[in-house]
């Protein structure tokens, strides 16, 4: 990989050229030949013998020295592809007939630097030409590691490009289409046919100048129409540096494939998690015809069996959710569908169709916990896929329990719902506080959107809920926008004679777990009873709160008492209670597992604890507005008190 322009050129030259070549084309040296006295065309030199050799003549030679003779062999060595002709002597020995001879062709004459025997010359440039052949090795090596490297580590081409730079003194840019600039510059400068002719494919290299710029092109990609890499340098290119530039586009077009590659499986990782949590939002909203729809082509068994299962995974702090919920998959034998809950950063949701007579869950699970001692999972028992956000609901607050159970798991107990225990005669006050609200919706279609958002803001909060009904946020960003869940459930909430405090949310809850869509209030029959004769029409309400606050010692059902009536505000209670918030918040989680409820959470966990207070007496009633009765708004009661 030595060229003329290598001896030549550089602070130190081992050569000079005795007149300015005719080309500047770089001229590589594949060997070096010493033609001496006994060298004759016939015989010391056959057709070929001599291609890319730099011939080494003594001034002394006799075939320098001859008239006819020094022209006819210049010509020969010329024509049989010799790269230049040195004469081993100072440049005032040139025999003058050389001179006259090199003129007469295009074979370029030249004399050592320094004075030297054509012995000694030849081996000095072996030496460089072995140095060269080293140093092309190497790059070579360079470029065969750093390429697989970059495939790894992910890096993309740039740095490949930068190597590029600093091996040619090039600057080095890709090119992506007509609206970049260097094509701009180039296309003015009466080039456009050729990056055109590169751009499609119909010729895969190219050399031009623009601007004093030197530049290299060679195609990038796979199909057309390519991307075309540019190196551009003032100076021309060595034939070293110009032969490196093609073998870097070619890793470069490995390297971008991969990246592509790469970018691609991302693309689609992130649609089919789209698709999933889709899927979820569908179930959680209770439109069974979409989910079905979309799940068709993740897992088109999923709903095929009308009821099942829904766990809550809690990753450990540290713990790669993508590949936690992969192996959920894979323990499930890929008849379930997890999802990266959209609303908690730990959590992942599992949806798993339910069959008689197979094992559940939290079975097939329990390896995944197992690998990692801090991950716990709240189960819910089978239900209909339309539940789902009942059954979600219980997982959360199972999974409440199972951080502090053994073995980190735990199942919502089976035990019936506050709305379940009330008399028959709850429905009809549930129909007669949620009918004004939907009186005032014109259509169907906003009725049940509007049923559908209240429903999970007042079970969940408007934050969570608004994750899991996937709102966007104005202007089309993409992502949870809790207030348009709030502004719904404060609509319905004012419609209905309610409030926005905690006792307000407990009663509006209450009301629409007594009634399963909006389309059941015009059967219900329309009477005024009281919410607070309804709490204490059975002692098996009694039993439920009793059974609920049991677990508790008479400290934390004091906490939780004052945590219920600030609100359930951090601030609050711990400036009541004269302790730390962070300590305070300690203890809740404490009481938060011993009943089972996410009390840290808004939504119907809180509800619950609420309720049972207030039925055990560890609370007023007036903390629970009834619109039905003519009781006031909660903060009205209080601004009265």
């Amino acid at each position: 990989m030595l060229t003329l322009h290598d001896l030549t050129e550089g602070i130190k030259p081992t050569l000079h050229y005795l007149e300015a070549p005719v080309s500047r084309a770089p001229r590589l040296v594949e060997q070096v030949v010493v033609c001496g006295d006994s060298w004759t065309p016939s015989a010391g030199a056959g057709d070929g013998q001599v291609r890319g050799a730099l011939v080494i003549a003594p001034a002394e030679a006799s075939w320098l020295n001859t008239p006819g003779d020094t022209e006819r062999r210049m010509l020969t060595l010329e024509r049989q592809g010799a790269v230049g002709v040195i004469v081993a002597s100072r440049a005032k020995e040139v025999p003058e007939l050389a001179l006259v001879a090199s003129r007469c062709g295009t074979l370029p004459l030249m004399v050592p630097a320094i004075a030297s025997s054509a012995a000694s010359l030849q081996t000095l440039i072996q030496r460089h030409q072995i140095e060269a052949l080293r140093h092309h090795a190497r790059q070579q090596a360079r470029l065969l590691e750093m390429a697989p490297r970059l495939d790894l580590t992910h890096e993309g081409p740039h740095r490949l490009m930068r190597w590029l730079e600093r091996q040619t003194g090039a600057r080095v840019t890709v090119i992506r289409g007509r609206d970049d600039r260097v094509w701009q510059a180039m296309a003015e400068a009466g080039h456009d046919r050729l990056l055109a002719d590169l751009r499609m494919g119909r010729i895969s290299a190219g050399m031009l100048e623009v601007g004093g710029q030197h530049c290299l092109l060679h195609t990038l990609g796979g199909t057309a129409p390519y991307r075309i890499l540019v190196a551009r340098r003032p100076m021309p290119w060595p034939y070293p540096a110009r032969a490196l530039v093609p073998k870097v586009a070619g890793q470069l077009t490995l390297v971008s494939y991969q990246v592509e590659l790469q970018a691609r499986e991302q693309r689609l990782a992130r649609t089919e998690a789209a698709n999933r949590t889709a899927v979820l939002q569908a179930l959680m909203s209770g439109d069974l015809v979409q989910a079905e729809r979309v799940a068709a082509p993740l897992l088109p068994e999923l709903l095929a069996t009308g009821a099942g299962e829904i766990c809550v995974l809690e990753c450990s702090s540290g713990d790669d959710r993508r590949a936690a919920a992969a192996a959920c998959d894979q323990a499930l034998g890929w008849k379930a569908l997890s999802v990266l809950c959209p609303t908690d950063d730990r959590h992942i949701v599992i949806c798993r169709p339910h069959t008689d007579g197979s094992p559940n869950a939290l079975e097939l699970l329990s390896p995944v916990l197992r690998s990692h001692p801090q991950r716990a999972i709240g189960a819910s028992m089978p239900l209909p896929w339309a539940r789902t956000a009942e059954g979600y609901s219980g997982a959360i607050k199972a999974l409440a329990n199972a951080r502090t159970a053994q073995g980190r798991i735990a199942v919502h107990s089976t035990g019936k719902p506050l709305s379940e225990l009330l008399p028959g005669t709850a429905k009809a006050w549930a129909a007669a506080v949620l009918r004004p609200v939907w009186e005032a919706v014109e259509t169907e279609p906003e009725r049940r959107h509007l049923w559908e958002s209240t429903r999970l803001g007042v079970t969940f909060g408007p934050m969570r809920a608004a994750k899991l009904l996937g709102e966007m946020q104005p202007e089309g960003r993409s992502g949870p926008h809790r207030n348009t869940v709030a502004k719904r459930l404060l609509t319905v909430s004012q419609r209905a004679g309610l409030g926005r405090n905690l006792g307000d949310r407990a009663v509006l809850d209450l009301a629409m777990q007594l009634v399963d869509a909006p389309g059941e209030l015009a059967t219900l029959p329309v009477c005024t009873p009281s919410l607070h004769t309804m709490l204490q029409a059975d002692s098996s309400i009694a039993e439920w709160a009793s059974r609920l606050l049991e677990p508790l010692t008479p400290e934390q059902q004091e906490l939780l008492a004052v945590w219920m009536s600030r609100e359930a505000n951090i601030q609050e209670t711990a400036k009541t209670i004269g302790v730390h918030r962070n300590t305070l918040r300690v203890r809740l989680e404490t009481v938060a597992a011993a009943v089972a409820r996410p009390l840290l959470e808004p939504g119907n966990g809180s509800h619950d604890a609420l309720f049972a207070l207030i039925v055990k007496g560890k609370l007023p009633p007036s903390i629970l507005p009834d619109p039905i009765a003519g009781i006031p708004y909660a903060e009205d009661a209080r601004t009265a008190a």
